[in-house]
């Protein structure tokens, strides 16, 4: 029973010695663990760095007093609003959406309350932060739907024909001077007095609805970070380090494997 037991002893001592010498010979090679971590933290920060992930809040603010004050359906306008902006940033193919991967999340509004604005919520996800190029994208995005939903109550009015002559001129040479950059030729709809189709309700939806298409401020933007990637330079450090140690404990098993084999 001794002798085994000093045998199993002996075993254990030639063990450790083994695995001993065979991280000591891993020292003498810490050049190449030292090389493959470098590799490791600069392909790691190289890929983090040029996809940096982000979440912005996007807040598309309409001017909600008009709708108020003429008794407009403020929930039927802000579901047209609603369809419009999501089909737009959907269809959306500029180049900065494209090179930030950006992913627009649901829209949410509140037509309710006092605030004199109707706000519509959505999140933005995308990589490597570019302020000023998301800037330029929001306010193309707000642009066009500025236009299309304007254009849209220009068709309304042509239903309601609630106007008479001159003022029907006078609010189409205000349209086009508002409109003109976008507009090659003057707007041409049929918007004129019709007594069967007058009421007060009718004529309060078209002023409604003409104060809308001549506000140039009825749309606004704003967004916040909700979060962003970290700095690198933390992380690098913590993935070189693991990754130095790794490598050395790997090479000291290989070598102690080697010693147990031969």
């Amino acid at each position: 029973m001794n002798k085994l037991k000093k045998i199993k002893n002996k075993f254990s001592i030639e063990g450790y010695k083994t695995i001993n010498e065979g991280f000591k010979k891993a020292q003498k090679f810490y050049l190449l663990p030292l090389f493959i971590s470098f590799l490791i933290v600069g392909a790691f920060y190289y890929y983090t760095d040029n996809n940096r992930k982000f979440e912005l809040g996007l807040d598309i603010n309409v001017n909600k007093y008009i709708y108020d004050d003429y008794y407009l359906n403020k929930k039927s306008f802000s579901e047209e609003i609603n369809k419009l902006s999501r089909d737009i940033m959907l269809a959306d193919t500029s180049r900065t959406k494209i090179d930030h991967k950006l992913k627009f999340g649901v829209i949410t509004s509140n037509t309710d309350g006092r605030l004199s604005t109707i706000i519509f919520s959505n999140v933005v996800y995308g990589i490597n932060l570019d302020k000023k190029k998301i800037e330029e994208l929001f306010e193309n995005i707000l642009f066009r739907i500025d236009k299309d939903y304007k254009r849209t109550l220009v068709k309304k009015l042509e239903s309601l024909k609630v106007a008479d002559k001159f003022h029907v001129k006078e609010f189409i040479e205000k349209f086009n001077i508002l409109y003109n950059d976008i507009n090659n030729q003057d707007i041409i709809f049929e918007y004129k007095l019709n007594p069967y189709m007058v009421s007060t309700d009718n004529i309060m939806k078209a002023r409604g609805m003409e104060m809308i298409i001549l506000d140039e401020n009825h749309f606004n933007y704003t967004y916040y970070i909700i979060s962003k990637q970290p700095s690198l330079i933390k992380i690098s450090i913590f993935v070189f380090i693991f990754s130095f140690l790794s490598v050395m404990i790997l090479t000291g098993l290989y070598f102690t494997g080697k010693k147990f084999i031969t």
